[in-house]
């Protein structure tokens, strides 16, 4: 088909005809665009709607509980790959369970039952490591699974272990009873005792497993390993406010950067950062709450704290590494004042599994 040019004339000046008689509708000073009944009054309010809107589906919708799982259970413990596409819970005298849908469903992993104290998980998922002490004589009891929480081994240990960590490739694990640090470089096959100190209360490791740090409850200090367990340094740490005891420690994939707890009294905490591997702390914040968890992502700028020790309280958050004040995260229908056993954060720090009294909680 050929257009002559009187013809493309003609299709231009129809083309004009109708651009001026839509424009002779329109007020671009002040334009009001008509949906329904709501009248929006420029752009910027459009944007501010389209903002709030996106705001109210995070408050209602991100926060979510799993399906599948006990209602009759009391879940005390989470441990996640690095993209939280694999997770695991432990339980009060229950099972362990696992999740490979980002925690959107559970189902049992173990055959056996134990009130497990805690769990860690691989970078990829695949290796996961539980203990459960004993109150009354005997031994504890370590899990391994080596296929993502499909099959399990179990093995006892020293009395008391209440603590562990893993690296990310699953090789290196450390554990703890109150008196003594255990260290396995063979995916938890066997583990070794290490000669440190005293009343030990939490474990973390970094990507490596190069890097461990210990709290001390005996010694108000942390001890240290930078070679992958075969040697300890206790470093003193700063804390000089009266009563107070360490109870929580965590630090990021290098090692580098090290977050610790101190609870002051029963809805009080104090919250401590190294940026040099341990070797000094500074404060970073007082809270009102006695502090039961602590989880950071990868490169250590998102930052989530629980509250929990003696009383129930918020869940707190920092997305800059705490050099702004820790915020008060929104948990939505659930309520914001739980007793948080256990946070589990993805190495974004976009996504978190949180215990709280018991159920769990997923933010994705």
């Amino acid at each position: 088909c050929v257009l002559t040019l009187e013809l493309l004339i003609l299709l231009i000046m129809i083309r004009s005809v109708i651009l001026l008689f839509i424009l002779s509708f329109l007020k671009f000073g002040d334009c009001h665009f008509s949906f329904g009944t709501e009248t929006l009054s420029s752009v910027d309010e459009i944007k501010q709607e389209i903002t709030n809107n996106k705001r109210n589906l995070r408050q209602n919708y991100q926060w979510s509980q799993p399906i599948g799982l006990d209602d009759n259970a009391r879940y005390n413990g989470v441990s996640s790959s690095g993209d939280n596409r694999y997770s695991y819970l432990t339980t009060v005298n229950g099972y362990i369970w696992k999740s490979f849908d980002y925690g959107v469903s559970y189902t049992i992993a173990t055959t056996f039952t134990k009130t497990w104290a805690d769990i860690a998980s691989s970078g990829t998922g695949q290796y996961v490591v539980a203990v459960a002490p004993v109150t009354t004589g005997g031994s504890s009891t370590i899990a391994r699974s080596l296929d993502y929480g499909l099959t399990w081994t179990t093995a006892t240990g020293s009395p008391g272990l209440s603590y562990i960590t893993i690296s990310e490739n699953g090789r290196y694990v450390y554990t703890i009873s109150p008196t003594s640090v255990f260290v396995s470089n063979d995916y938890g096959a066997t583990f070794k005792r290490a000669s440190v100190g005293d009343n030990f209360v939490d474990i973390t490791t970094d990507k490596t497993g190069k890097y461990a740090y210990a709290p001390s409850g005996e010694n108000f200090g942390i001890w240290k390993t930078s070679n992958f367990g075969v040697t300890w340094k206790l470093i003193d740490f700063p804390y000089a406010g009266g009563v107070g005891a360490l109870v929580s420690v965590t630090t990021t994939s290098n090692g580098k950067t090290v977050y610790a707890v101190v609870s002051t009294g029963q809805n009080a905490s104090k919250l401590y950062k190294s940026i040099n591997g341990g070797s000094s702390y500074v404060l970073v914040q007082s809270i009102p709450h006695a502090l039961w968890s602590l989880s950071v992502n990868q490169n250590g700028k998102t930052v989530y704290l629980g509250s929990g020790l003696f009383t129930a309280g918020p869940l707190y958050v920092s997305y800059d590494g705490t050099e702004s004040p820790l915020a008060i995260v929104d948990l939505g229908d659930y309520g914001n004042s739980h007793n948080f056993y256990s946070l589990t954060v993805s190495n974004s720090g976009k996504k978190i599994i949180a215990i709280g009294d018991y159920s769990v909680y997923v933010f994705d």
